[in-house]
This record gives structure tokens, sequence and C-alpha cells, in this order.
């Protein structure tokens, strides 16, 4: 609309008038989007106090971190629902601490309880409790976490808890990386997953592209045209049943939770363990499977080998291979994986088999190749990356039609520096561009 028109229907639009409560989230809002270095700085400082005045090892302070966090989300969202004022606040927490003749340990410790309560799948150890014990470490993290909004911010905060908390420690025993933004966005645009689609990520870590693919089908439901009521149906179904993820690291599969949780919903599907001998992730059941597995680790589960093509007959392979067969089981047949693979299971000759095996059982839709060092900036890995889209083949009789093209690109430039341990955004994204020739490269072909 021009700027007239827009005047126009604000001016004639129904006026609500905020009440206190509801300013201060909108001011809350408005604070973090434009105060995102003072955020950083005040995780560090989080961090820092809770391994320090709170004496929780340093392997540990991420999980209370994401206790604390769940309880402010928790907060924000009963201001939304309109069910009464938001209690992360030091103001609260003196008042209710003199009323109650108690600490402010304790009230926090209720708060803690409540939202566990809200959101009773988040830990699957029920009996999790806060282990910071020391009074003036909880007001400290209050007064300092109080002024940030954590709804519709949720990129942000995200970023600022792995670069902090998580980029120096995770790693562990599946070298778990995360994968930039850059490439979810032009994965989830490349797949177009509809409303109703059923969708996995396998090896979800903090839930990014879930996210992704939740914001983009809500995108379409908004857009639809469809009645209020018929909306809001959809919208339950996405939540409800229509993202899955699986993760082997327990605190990164509750940051997948409260990840979701903090961008709408859809969390009530994720699970935590070793995806390749899992039953949570029925077979032929998927529409969509968007992943990044974790790259080059040798399994050597003989009973779970076993049950893989791939993996049969051996003493040990690589995780990603047997990711990507896993990937296609979960797909129904005609259905689309978009993945991302070291380059060397597409070219090198020593995994010869593994391509017999895909082109035997799926069609090709899409290969990017990535710069060297895309990766750095987020976990340390140097491999040669590519994105994979493949699609698994149907039988005759279920009228399944191959793809008649394939994309192929080779991005220079993915919107970020790569090979640099730090994250910075460029202006050069060819990604961008070959979702632009994608729309239109086969047209009169």
């Amino acid at each position: 609309p021009t700027k007239k028109q827009l005047l126009r229907d604000i001016t004639k639009s129904k006026k609500t008038q905020l009440q206190d409560i509801e300013l201060r989230e909108v001011q809350s809002v408005l604070f973090t989007l434009y105060n995102t270095d003072q955020l950083y700085k005040v995780i560090k400082d989080c961090k820092e106090v809770i391994e320090k005045r709170g004496l929780i090892r340093s392997d540990q302070s991420f999980r209370e971190m994401t206790k604390i966090i769940l309880i402010k989300m928790n907060e924000e969202r009963r201001v939304k629902a309109k069910e009464g004022q938001n209690r992360f606040s030091s103001e609260y927490m003196e008042m209710m601490a003199l009323v109650n003749n108690t600490t402010e340990l304790e009230i926090f410790k209720n708060l803690f309880d409540e939202a566990k309560e809200k959101y009773p799948s988040i830990y699957t150890n029920e009996n999790e409790q806060l282990y910071i014990t020391d009074e003036l470490c909880i007001q400290h993290l209050i007064k300092n976490l109080e002024p940030f909004s954590f709804l519709g911010t949720g990129d942000d905060i995200k970023g600022a808890v792995y670069e902090i908390f998580l980029k120096a420690t995770l790693r562990g025993e599946f070298d778990q990386y995360f994968t930039p933004r850059e490439l979810v966005d032009f994965m989830v645009s490349f797949a177009d997953p509809n409303i109703g689609d059923v969708i996995v990520d396998p090896a979800c870590g903090s839930g990014g592209f879930l996210i992704q693919a939740f914001n983009y089908v809500n995108s379409k439901i908004n857009e639809s045209g469809s009645s209020e009521i018929d909306n809001n149906n959809k919208f339950r179904a996405l939540v409800d049943k229509c993202l899955w993820g699986h993760e082997a690291d327990y605190d990164l599969h509750v940051l997948a939770k409260i990840n979701l949780i903090m961008h709408g919903d859809g969390w009530n599907n994720i699970y935590q363990g070793d995806t390749l001998k899992s039953d949570k992730l029925p077979e032929n059941y998927f529409d969509l499977v968007l992943a990044n597995p974790p790259f080059t680790i040798k399994y050597a589960f003989s009973d779970v080998l076993e049950k893989f093509d791939l993996g049969m007959g051996k003493r040990t392979e690589e995780l990603d291979v047997l990711f990507v067969e896993k990937s296609i089981k979960l797909l129904k047949p005609g259905r689309d994986l978009f993945i991302i693979l070291p380059e060397g299971l597409l070219n090198n000759k020593k995994y010869n088999y593994f391509r017999t095996w895909l082109l035997k059982n799926t069609d090709m839709l899409l290969s990017v190749s990535l710069p060297e060092g895309a990766f750095i900036p987020f976990g340390g890995s140097v491999s040669k990356t590519c994105i994979l889209g493949v699609r698994k083949k149907g039988e005759l009789a279920e009228g399944y039609m191959p793809p008649k093209y394939v994309f192929l690109g080779h991005a220079n430039e993915v919107g970020y520096e790569t090979g640099k341990k730090g994250y910075r955004k460029i202006d050069n994204n060819d990604l961008e561009e070959f979702k632009y020739l994608i729309s239109n490269v086969f047209d009169g072909v």
C-alpha cells in the first residue's frame, strides 16, 4: 500500500488501549531488538555469574541457563495470554519473599516448578530442579535479564546462548555443529513445504530447520485467505502434528524445545537419544526431511548396523551415510530429503557404494557445492560441504513421477564470512540468486 493508504487503514482500524502490564512487554521487545550487542554482554555475564557465584561447573552451566530461559519465557507467555503480570522481576521477587517470609531463591524455584508443569515434556527427567543455591546469584541474573524479551526475538537469544555457552564446550562425541541461518533459509525455501506436510529433522540440534519450517508454513496459513477458524485449525495441526525432531544431546534437545516455544510452538514431538535406533520416528510417515547430521564419525554398534543396507555386514559405518539411509526410510514414497553432507560423499571413489545405493532409491533434485570453511564459524568443522536434495522413489502403481530437472549450483559466497571463527554477515549471497534462478531457470526447457 501507499503511505496514504496505510495511514487511512491505520486511522480506520480499531484502537486497543494497552494495559501497563502489556505495555511493559512491548517495551521489552523493542529494547531487545535495539540492544542486541548488550544482550550478548548480559548472556556472557550470566555464564560467569552461574559458574563463579552459583558454583555450577562450566559443562553444566548451560543446563541451568535453559531453566532460567524457560522461566522467563513462561512469564512472557502468561502476559500474552492475559494470565497476570510478568513475575520475572526483581520487584516481584523481593515483594513475594517479604510477604511469604522466605527467600527470593525459593520464590524463583516455585516459578521453575510452574513452568515445568506448563510444559511437562521439556525435561525428560521429571525431577529436574534448579541447582543454583546462591541467593545473590539469582538476584543478579533476574536483574540483568529482566529488561529483555525472549518472545519474538528468539534468533538473537539462540545466537547469544550458542556463542557464549556452547561453542567451546559442546562438541562432544557426536561433533555437533550448528547450521547457519542462510543455509537453513535456502533449503526450506527450495523444499517449499506445504500446509499439512509432516516435517522431521532427525539430527535437530537446537531446532533451526524446524523453526524456519514452522515460520514458512505458518506464513502460508496466514496468506491462505481461509477463515479465521480454518486457519486456527491448520495452525493447531502444524504445532501438534507436523513438526518432529530427534537429537542425541540431552541439553540440545531441551534447547530445541525451548526455541520452538519462543518462536510459536510445535515442541511436543522432539525426542532425545540415538536416532539410528530410536522407535520414536515412524518409517514411511514424513513428507519432508531436513537435516545436517554429524559428519564422518564412525558408528560401530553391530545390532544397529545390521538394520541398514549401508551398514549390513560392516564393523563400522560413517554416521552421515547412515543418516541419509535413515532419512530415506522415514519418508513416504515420492517425498523429499534436503541434507547437508561432506562433499566427498558425492565425488570420492571411496563412496561409490553410497552413491549407487542413493541413486537406486532416490531421484536427484538439487546439488549445491558450498565454499570451504562454511562451518568454521559454527563449530569449527573444516569439511568441504554441499547441500543435497533427493526424492524417495515410489512404485509406478502409486503414480510416482520422477522430477523433470535437477538444479546444480556452486556457491562462492553464502551471506557470511567463511573460514573465520567468528560469524560476520556480508552482502554477497549466491544462495539468494539461486532462489531467484530456481523459480525461472527451467522455463521453456
